[in-house]
């Protein structure tokens, strides 16, 4: 007999494990245990609701993974791996249905929960990232990125190409380079805008610190305990050119400076600053001019040694004082108005010619010098050709014209005042008072 059909196998005949030719049937109700290995070389499928593998370590050949196969329709559960911790909460690694994003943390749910799961708190996720940040928050002790930063849309922009940070903005708008030759490459771009006078407190809302060792260029250290410096520059009007120094500060352990001139180092160039003053209540030009200006060590036509002054434009009024008391003086006298515009001499002989050196001559301009004089006996002011402006002879127009004359043992006080009309035409005008 070659072959045995038995409905009911209690006990095993003979050596060797039996072969089901035409497979078995467990009924309904019934377990199926197996104490060894099961080798399945064909397909498993389980029809059950719940497996359950109680393995120490699981291998599982398959390169992909799919969960909540079957699924139809617009899914309603969570997706992911929830870790049992026993006494501890359980963790989560999910795709969150709701949120349309991967979330991790803590969580209460198990393997059979579904729908919306809760996580108690987000976990922390250690790993190096690409790509972009969109939303939420970033907490690190270092960011390092090899191409431009913007945070908030522009908010903070770090240009990466031009070394350059923009703030509300997000084109610092520094070129790479500054013209040609030694200019060199602007390393921080910096753009601050904000409204508001500052806090209840009286604080600033925008504080700028700045400052280094002084010392040889590119320094960006604060360790010497004795002297820090920093400038402040503007933009050159053409746009391939270095900026424009227009204040250094200067802090020594035993003073501090300021610094106001050109140049990109240390305020060497002259310069001249202009307020401008535009008010009911203040002295303005038709012209909406400049009303108050400082002027350093500067330049002008016929003159090499100039100093500063502090002049009110348009009022007539611009004052310094030169000399002393027992200067003798005679013939040509010369007179620097870029060191003052009041002087006093001591007159021996007769005065030919007032030589007026650095006088502002500018167009539309009024440049006035007051002239005290005393001497021993009575001497003459010449009137024809009578001042030099600036290299440029030119008569003294007194009240009722021709020479005047200066008192003996008086104070005399002559006044001139040089105009420049807006055509350029200057005339010198001048008073003299003799009886004081």
């Amino acid at each position: 007999m070659s072959t045995l059909k038995v409905d009911n196998i209690q006990n095993r005949v003979g050596t060797g494990a039996p072969t089901l030719t035409y497979g078995a049937t467990i009924p309904s109700g019934q377990d199926l245990s197996v104490g060894g290995d099961l080798t399945v070389t064909g397909n498993l499928t389980v029809s059950g609701t719940t497996t359950t593998v109680n393995t120490t370590n699981t291998t599982i050949q398959d390169s992909l993974l799919e969960l909540n196969t079957g699924a139809t329709g617009s899914n309603s559960n969570d997706l992911g791996l929830i870790f049992e911790r026993g006494s501890d909460i359980n963790v989560a690694f999910i795709w969150d249905e709701s949120a349309d994003k991967f979330t991790l943390g803590t969580t209460s749910a198990v393997g059979s929960a579904t729908g919306d799961l809760t996580l108690a708190a987000t976990g922390t996720l250690v790993a190096n990232l690409e790509g972009s940040q969109s939303g939420g928050s970033v907490s690190a002790t270092t960011i390092t990125g090899s191409s431009d930063m913007n945070i908030g849309s522009g908010k903070l922009f770090v240009d990466q190409s031009e070394s350059s940070v923009g703030v509300l903005t997000s084109a610092p708008g520094f070129p790479a380079s500054h013209g040609a030759g030694t200019d060199t490459v602007a390393n921080v771009g910096l753009d601050i805008c904000f409204s508001g006078a500052g806090t209840a407190n009286d604080v600033p809302h925008i504080s700028l610190y700045i400052g280094a060792d002084s010392g040889s260029g590119g320094t960006s250290t604060r360790t010497d305990n004795a002297q820090k410096e920093f400038r402040i520059a503007s933009p050159h009007y053409h746009n391939e050119h270095l900026p424009v120094i227009f204040a250094m500060a200067e802090n020594l352990n035993t003073e501090n400076r300021l610094y106001i001139g050109g140049n990109t180092g240390s305020c060497t160039t002259p310069t001249s600053i202009s307020f401008k003053v535009n008010s009911s209540t203040t002295v303005i030009s038709s012209s909406n001019d400049s009303q108050l200006l400082l002027k350093g060590v500067q330049a002008h036509t016929g003159g090499a040694t100039n100093y500063g002054r502090l002049e009110l434009k348009n009022s007539s009024f611009s004052e310094g004082d030169e000399g002393n008391y027992t200067t003798d003086a005679s013939g040509v006298i010369q007179f620097d108005l870029a060191k003052s515009t009041c002087f006093v001499r001591r007159i021996t002989g007769t005065v030919t010619n007032f030589d007026l050196r650095n006088v502002d001559d500018a167009n539309s301009r009024v440049h006035t010098a007051t002239f005290f004089f005393t001497c021993a006996s009575d001497r003459t002011i010449t009137a024809s050709s009578g001042v030099n402006v600036n290299g440029t002879a030119m008569t003294l127009r007194f009240p009722g014209g021709g020479d005047q004359t200066i008192k003996a043992n008086k104070i005399n006080i002559i006044t001139i005042i040089i105009h420049t009309d807006s055509g350029g035409n200057h005339r010198a005008f001048a008073t003299l008072v003799d009886d004081l």
